[in-house]
């Protein structure tokens, strides 16, 4: 069975990654069950922080775990733009995302969504509020 594939194309006005398409890619049905336990293993443990009030706040929520210290959703991050390819031109193969100088992203917004895009496939539900 073909796994599921979702194009994402940037229609956001003054981005600088406008028009630019991403494919993702569904993994595995072992990696997508690991990426939702290494995801709901790390909510967890800041739900278990009382005095998190974003803990019930949607996006917000999720982006109040965000830890740069923290390896476990480094690498959830890094698994999450794994699925993702970029598709320079119709019929053209479809690229691994580069890091650095060379990436084919100019924008934060546009790595936000694009990880966003690739848990809701993985999973099936969104992350918004």
């Amino acid at each position: 069975m073909t796994r599921k594939t979702k194009e994402v194309i940037i229609t956001d006005e003054g981005n600088r990654d406008k028009g630019k398409v991403f494919v993702i890619t569904e993994p595995s049905s072992y990696e997508c069950e690991q990426i939702a336990l290494r995801f709901f293993s790390v909510v967890g443990r800041k739900r278990k922080d009382k005095d998190d009030p974003t803990a019930d706040e949607g996006m917000a929520g999720v982006a109040s775990i965000y830890d740069p210290s923290n390896p476990d959703f480094q690498h959830l991050l890094s698994q999450l733009m794994g699925c993702v390819k970029y598709q320079h031109a119709p019929g053209h193969p479809l690229q691994v995302i580069k890091e650095g100088e060379e990436c084919q992203i100019d924008e934060v917004s546009t790595r936000m969504k694009l990880k966003h895009e690739a848990f809701e496939l993985i999973t099936g539900f969104s992350l918004a509020g």
